[in-house]
């Protein structure tokens, strides 16, 4: 981690101007609010496409400017989500398809408009509102565009730190019963600060299918225990920390699914009906 003092120093041997030149505090500020502005308007952004043959889990990250603050940025971050306002959950999808641009896919995936996806599920943890977009062709393969942002409660504010993830793929066909149909896992990442020498915090995401059964999902995941929003047959959690421990290593995920009699069923496997 970098803390003030040392980003400071860094900042300072990179300072071209002479050190006893006095600082002129406005055009500072204004040259700080004018980088800080470009970098909103371009956020990096990398599209992960899973085919029906490959492997169901794929990493991405978005980096976003800098959270402001000494305290972590997930530090009010619930293992259960709560109901977000209509109002709210539309300030994200229209603040998250601004970075997006006007159309995802391509490389060798279909290409459709961002607008195009709806909003499958919306959920509040804390001060922060993820939202998932959807759009499943008829052949069963779908695109995603999972979004996250703070947006305290009752903010009148537009979302801040805003970062996505876009996937795709599938092609398999609709779970049965207490199925469950394991869908891409991400990481977000937040921070950075000015330059990118500041620190930075990571929050793992995942989404996927159930059957009608299915009334709950619990996710063990990364030493956390997470209670996954489900709704229409869709589940979708995120939690603070990597998804993976290194470079080398795999997403490790176990799955506990409630049905709507109330019979719980622990470390579920994952299934991939065909289409």
């Amino acid at each position: 981690m970098t803390d003030d003092l040392a980003l400071d120093e860094r900042l300072r041997a990179l300072d071209a101007a002479p050190a006893d030149d006095p600082i002129d505090r406005n055009h500072q500020k204004q040259l700080l609010e004018s980088l800080l502005s470009d970098e909103d308007r371009r956020p990096l952004r990398r599209l992960a496409w899973i085919g029906a043959a490959a492997a169901t889990v794929a990493a991405a990250a978005v980096v976003v400017p800098a959270t402001t603050g000494g305290q972590p940025a997930f530090a009010d971050w619930t293992s259960e989500s709560s109901a977000v306002a209509p109002a709210d959950a539309e300030a994200l999808r229209t603040a998250c398809l601004d970075q997006v641009g006007a159309t995802v896919g391509g490389d060798g995936a279909p290409e459709m408009a961002s607008s195009d996806p709806a909003t499958r599920l919306a959920d509040r943890r804390g001060d922060w509102v993820s939202v998932l977009l959807t759009s499943t062709r008829t052949d069963r393969y779908q695109f995603t565009v999972a979004c996250l942002g703070r947006l305290p409660g009752g903010s009148t504010s537009d979302p801040k730190d805003v970062t996505h993830v876009v996937s795709g793929g599938g092609g398999f066909g609709a779970p049965d019963g207490h199925e469950l149909v394991e869908g891409a896992m991400a990481e977000f990442t937040v921070g950075g600060g000015f330059l990118g020498l500041g620190h930075s915090e990571r929050a793992a995401t995942t989404h996927g299918e159930v059957g009608p059964e299915v009334a709950a999902v619990t996710l063990h995941a990364g030493g956390q225990v997470v209670e996954a929003s489900v709704e229409d047959g869709t589940y979708a959690a995120w939690w603070p920390g990597p998804l993976f421990a290194s470079s080398e290593a795999e997403a490790s995920v176990r799955y506990d699914v409630t049905l709507r009699d109330g019979t719980v069923l622990y470390d579920v496997d994952p299934v991939h009906p065909p289409a």
